[in-house]
């Protein structure tokens, strides 16, 4: 995952990983656009979004994924609270 070794190398304070929400015009006008730019990254995308359970099964193992690669790169899961965030 090399935009995880550019999150580490640019000093990216945290990781937070999620799944993109299609819904309404989004969807078409996201997929469409992929698929201009480029037809296999849009068939496997359009796969995860036409098949409902595809995307159940995409998201933990994701979530996995990006868990291990923030552990071999060593950025935190979420953002550090500054002083002023303590206090509220």
């Amino acid at each position: 995952m090399d935009y995880i070794k550019w999150q580490k190398k640019v000093n990216a304070d945290y990781v937070l990983p999620g799944t993109l929400y299609l819904r309404g015009q989004t969807k078409p006008y996201f997929l469409n656009c992929i698929k201009k730019y480029n037809y296999d990254l849009y068939q496997k995308i359009a796969s995860l979004y036409y098949q409902k359970n595809a995307l159940k099964t995409y998201k933990p193992k994701i979530y996995q994924t990006i868990s291990e690669l923030r552990k071999i790169y060593d950025l935190p899961a979420q953002a550090k609270r500054s002083p002023k965030d303590q206090n509220l």
